[in-house]
């Protein structure tokens, strides 16, 4: 998959650096009752372990450089055609950013901040992300961008999350399930233009024609603030059990039986609105949340519960600056190796060529493709030894 583009749903990192609660971050919040909350687990490695194993999957989606031979898991799945690997990885991003709200909110409060505070922290959290993606964007697409990007869209749904969170648990559930029924109920009943209702095509449905409408005014995406803030908020939910002071193999249960659950309901709703992930389907929302809180459950044992350390460390050294292994591998790949050059050819082409030469495409294929990973992986062990860490 080619590099994120504001047009798309791309994959994206959200995490923080740990400046007392390693779980503030990007679009963390605090928890429904602060008073209660403050003696509460502040962060847990497996979260971080599974925020690492989304940034891998990105690098790996988006560096993928076997051309004819990219494996489809890999490749974003076509219209009609569910969900594959590649799909995963951006609804990951909001889950792990869901997720680590009711522990950055807890620690929020305990530091003896108000609600006033974190609504502010909140806005200045989306609106940096905001400027952060529109220079990304800019640098991708050559040219100033200021617009609905992945970045911006994450922002602005992890604002709306967080200004929920002062809701209990059951208000949350019901605001994220009545956001995804009336999303869903839109999609099926509703028309805009010259589409007509209940047209679910690709090119012809409702979000599409909203996007065409909206792109004029650099709001390209909004209608995606629906299903992904209900994402957030589902999330959020999730996150209690993870801030819980049950035992990690009560958590992970809990966790297994609720990821479950969501992907039930996901698969049942998607025998009438199939799964799509550019048009941000409840069905796809829900069975991917559903399958990262699986996902989450395995480390919770493997990583929070067993102490595992040599297995989780790869992942936490992405998980803990995923702002910053989001950057730099575009930046990189934009200003260096795609624009500097040797004997006419960038350095991506020399070097890719060279290694297909010697390998074969599937070999040289892959060593370059994991050799960018690798590269970039060492930077961010190289800046999280120096304590650089890049959040917003």
């Amino acid at each position: 998959m080619s590099q994120a583009h504001p047009n798309q749903a791309a994959n994206l990192p959200l995490p923080a650096r740990e400046t007392g609660s390693r779980e503030e971050t990007l679009l963390s919040s605090t928890s429904p009752d602060p008073a209660q909350a403050v003696s509460k687990p502040a962060h847990s490695r497996a979260l971080d372990a599974l925020r690492g194993l989304t940034v891998l999957l990105m690098l790996l989606v988006n560096n993928v450089s076997l051309d004819y031979l990219t494996p489809t898991q890999l490749q974003h799945a076509p219209w009609g055609g569910g969900i594959t690997v590649a799909d995963w990885v951006f609804p990951w991003f909001l889950f792990c950013a869901g997720v680590s709200l009711p522990l950055s909110y807890a620690s929020h409060f305990k530091k003896g901040k108000s609600y006033r505070d974190w609504a502010f922290k909140a806005v200045t959290r989306a609106l940096s992300l905001l400027l952060i993606g529109s220079f990304l964007e800019s640098v991708l697409l050559n040219t100033p961008y200021l617009g609905l990007g992945v970045l911006q869209l994450i922002g602005f749904a992890g604002l709306g999350a967080a200004l929920l969170m002062p809701l209990s648990l059951e208000g949350r559930l019901g605001t994220a399930l009545a956001l995804l029924v009336g999303y869903q109920y839109a999609l099926l009943h509703l028309g805009w233009n010259a589409h007509l209702p209940g047209t679910f095509e690709e090119g012809r449905n409702l979000v599409t024609a909203l996007n065409n409408s909206l792109g004029v005014y650099g709001l390209r995406g909004l209608p995606s603030l629906v299903p992904t803030t209900a994402l957030l908020i589902l999330a959020s939910c999730v996150g209690e059990i993870l801030r819980s002071s049950i035992t990690y193999f009560e958590k992970a249960l809990r966790l297994a039986v609720s990821g479950g659950l969501m992907m039930a309901l996901g698969w049942a709703l998607g025998l009438a609105l199939e799964f799509n992930k550019a048009v941000w389907t409840p069905s796809y929302i829900l069975f991917t949340g559903g399958l990262a809180t699986v996902f989450l459950a395995a480390l919770v044992l493997g990583v929070d519960a067993l102490k595992t350390q040599l297995l989780p460390f790869p992942l936490l050294v992405l998980g803990s600056n995923a702002l910053l292994a989001y950057i730099l591998p575009i930046l990189g790949k934009s200003w260096v190796l795609e624009q500097w050059t040797i004997g006419g050819q960038t350095l991506s082409s020399r070097w890719l060529g060279a290694l297909v030469d010697e390998w074969g495409r599937a070999g040289g294929g892959w060593i370059f493709t994991w050799g960018f990973i690798a590269f970039w992986w060492a930077v961010i062990a190289y800046c999280n030894k120096r304590g650089w860490f890049l959040s917003v």
